[in-house]
């Protein structure tokens, strides 16, 4: 383990409550400037063109004049479907209104989060889908100042959640990407600090988010060392570090929440296909892209996204291998995708951004971390040699 790893700071409550407002501020702001220039709350949903059981359903809660901003849909209107019925009484009826059923209902715990301000009415949820992302961002910002204490960061590297483009993205498109970053951020001070028990609860969370998040508990579970407490009490931020055996529990309590609810999930939908279009052959995605679009200089933005995602592998790589911590494993797992991912994820840059998750988060308060302890060595007084 890293000396600089595992050694907590003080609480500081004052600073947190700042940094907690300045985030959630933060993002109001940012949603706030696209919602109320693109089209107002039902924008975020991003209804498109091509999937009109959606539009049919928009169109009758909120009326014939509802934005509609797309030819192709993005996902935040199927997170809209799910918030409306997230523990899929009517199976059946969602089915209809998802174009991967199975895909779509696994990433359930954004939605089921908000599903609680439908209570306030149709538009209501429309409202707390947004509301919901940003007092995540807010909490986000809180835990990453306590990550980054942690492990010798300052403060301030708290603002990478925020401005992290996975986060951005989520914010502005009613996705669960935000969500999962923060439940892992939550998840990695925990396994830190020793505690199993709230680890595993973050670690469920983020993969009930985003089943991807997995990769990130197996690389954090591979790299943590030592052992964990067991105690329920001590996953709360006021207890002190225990030690205990379950090491194993961190990483179990997530993949048996996932396939219980993978498997509960179909049966409601009726046992649609698993429709998986995110993953083929190393490096095959990349080049059927390059052969339709990028080597006739379409879609160059895209093809920009993608050689940043092959330098943030490379690059995570590096740092992992020179100096083995928890938090490089864990930034450096969702990177080791990137070679596998379809035409559909590198040819569109919002997937390209999404597809590194807690990446860009993770690696900043790292960078971060190392600056102070340069910093600290080359402040430090020379020690005198020789006799006196």
């Amino acid at each position: 383990m890293d000396q600089t790893e595992g050694v907590s700071p003080s609480d500081g409550s004052p600073p947190l409550l700042r940094s907690f407002l300045i985030g959630t501020i933060g993002a109001a702001l940012f949603a706030a400037i696209f919602g109320l220039k693109l089209g107002g709350v039902a924008w975020f949903l991003h209804l498109g063109h091509n999937f009109q059981p959606n539009i049919d359903l928009a169109r009758r809660l909120f009326g014939p004049g509802v934005v509609i901003p797309h030819i192709v849909g993005h996902d935040g209107q199927y997170f809209w479907v799910l918030a409306r019925d997230p523990l899929l009484l009517h199976g059946h009826a969602d089915r209809l209104l998802l174009d991967r059923p199975s895909y779509r209902a696994q990433r359930i715990a954004y939605p089921l989060l908000a599903s609680p301000w439908r209570l306030l009415g149709e538009r209501g949820l429309l409202w707390g889908l947004v509301i919901t992302n940003v007092v995540i961002v807010g909490f986000g910002t809180e835990e990453t100042v306590r990550l980054a204490r942690l492990i010798g960061a300052p403060d301030r590297a708290a603002l990478l959640f925020g401005v992290s483009p996975t986060v951005a993205v989520a914010l502005i498109g009613d996705l669960s990407d935000a969500l999962a970053v923060l439940a892992i951020v939550v998840g990695i001070r925990l396994v830190l600090e020793g505690r199993a028990v709230g680890a595993a609860i973050a670690f469920t969370i983020a993969c009930l988010a985003r089943e991807a998040s997995l990769t990130v508990v197996a690389a954090v579970m591979f790299a943590s060392p030592g052992t964990f407490s067991t105690r329920l009490r001590d996953w709360l931020p006021a207890a002190g570090p225990l030690r205990g055996s379950a090491r194993w529990l961190v990483a179990a309590v997530p993949v048996i929440a996932v396939v219980a609810w993978g498997v509960y999930a179909r049966w409601r939908l009726g046992w649609p296909p698993n429709s998986i279009q995110e993953f083929t052959w190393p490096a095959m995605g990349y080049l059927k892209v390059w052969r339709l679009k990028w080597i006739h200089l379409r879609g160059v933005s895209d093809a920009l996204f993608s050689i940043v995602m092959w330098v943030m592998l490379v690059w995570l790589a590096i740092r992992w291998v020179r100096r083995p911590t928890v938090i490089r494993a864990a930034a450096l797992a969702p990177c080791l995708l990137v070679p596998f991912y379809t035409p559909q994820v590198v040819s569109i840059s919002l997937n390209s951004l999404r597809a590194l998750g807690p990446a860009f988060t993770l690696f900043g308060v790292d960078l971060y971390a190392d600056a102070m302890a340069r910093r600290a060595v080359r402040a430090r007084p020379a020690v005198p040699t020789g006799s006196p």
